[in-house]
């Protein structure tokens, strides 16, 4: 008589073998969404609308194109920008502030123009934006002949306006160009969706290889990488090998219950999944208790197809005992 028996893997074996894949699993989803970016740059719609946004952002005023060819809000680049004088970058960001409003109310109107106009002479004139020098305060801007003016009584450094203006174009004139631009609205948004299908393809793509194809090769034991190293492998509820149907169902209730589900519930299903191997009898994660399958060490053995394929038996009667402990 031959006595088939496993045991279940260790705690920390299951572990390190479920971070491996995790790690995985990263690697080639993140892989895949650079692919997929790749060639979505390259499609004649993107290259068209990439350009498109590119044009209206150079437009605005707010935006500078760089060294690299890049566009760029000016805020970003004189941050990069160590070598120009400050007052220069006053100047600039100053040139770039009025080059905004003169294009909101030219393409959009007027009277959003004067809104903004209000707003940015109330923000000029707010109490709290002073220069302090030894141990004398001064406004930066002041009112005179009913227009709000830089305060030319004193000596107050370019940083010090700097500061206001690279703090206005991105608390507030970026937020208007974002909000306010219905082509750029809709632009933004044809982006969004692609980021988006681009991240569902790679992941998509990075669970399909490192969950599914990846067993279907090491079809016997149906391991991943990470099982492959750790030497753990699956069976079904009968001790046997789990069939291409019951690994493939595997694998959708994997991607659609827990990975997918989990991008949108900040992965509850995953964890919900992963405490059930904790504290359920039998140490099963929460699509191998749906479908009855368990996880064993084979370090010392293999899964068997079926009972008939164990040392070639003589007969089915001498094997007996085919036990999960």
């Amino acid at each position: 008589m031959k006595e088939i028996e496993y045991y279940r893997p260790k705690f920390t074996r299951k572990l390190a073998a479920s971070f491996m894949d995790a790690f995985i699993f990263s690697l080639l989803s993140l892989l895949f969404v650079v692919i997929s970016k790749a060639l979505g740059d390259i499609t004649p719609t993107y290259k068209q609308n990439s350009s498109e946004l590119d044009t209206i952002k150079l437009d605005s005023g707010l935006f500078l194109e760089d060294n690299d060819g890049l566009v760029r809000d000016v805020v970003t680049i004189y941050n990069l920008d160590t070598e120009t004088n400050s007052s220069v970058v006053e100047k600039e960001v100053v040139n770039s502030i009025d080059n905004f409003f003169t294009y909101v109310d030219n393409n959009l109107s007027h009277e959003l123009y004067e809104s903004m106009i209000k707003e940015f002479d109330e923000l000029r004139l707010d109490q709290k934006l002073i220069y302090s020098y030894e141990g004398n305060t001064y406004k930066l801007f002041i009112q005179k002949d009913g227009k709000v003016v830089k305060n030319n009584e004193v000596v107050i450094p370019s940083k010090s306006y700097i500061s206001f203006y690279k703090d206005y174009i991105d608390n507030y004139a970026l937020g208007y160009f974002h909000s306010k631009i219905d082509r750029v609205v809709t632009l933004e948004k044809y982006f969004s969706y692609v980021m988006a299908i681009e991240v569902i393809v790679g992941v998509l793509v990075g669970s399909i290889i490192n969950y599914y194809v990846f067993p279907l090769i090491f079809r016997r034991n149906r391991y991943t990488l990470g099982r492959l190293t750790y030497k753990i492998g699956l069976v079904n509820k009968d001790v046997l090998h789990v069939s291409f149907g019951q690994f493939t169902l595997r694998f959708l209730i994997i991607f659609f219950l827990e990975i997918a589900l989990s991008f949108v519930t900040f992965g509850i299903p995953i964890i919900f999944s992963f405490t059930m191997s904790l504290v359920t009898k039998k140490k099963q994660y929460f699509h191998d208790y749906l479908l009855g399958i368990e996880e064993v060490d084979l370090q010392d053995n293999q899964v068997y197809y079926s009972k008939d394929e164990v040392n070639a038996p003589v007969s089915k009667d001498d094997i007996h005992n085919f036990s999960l402990k």
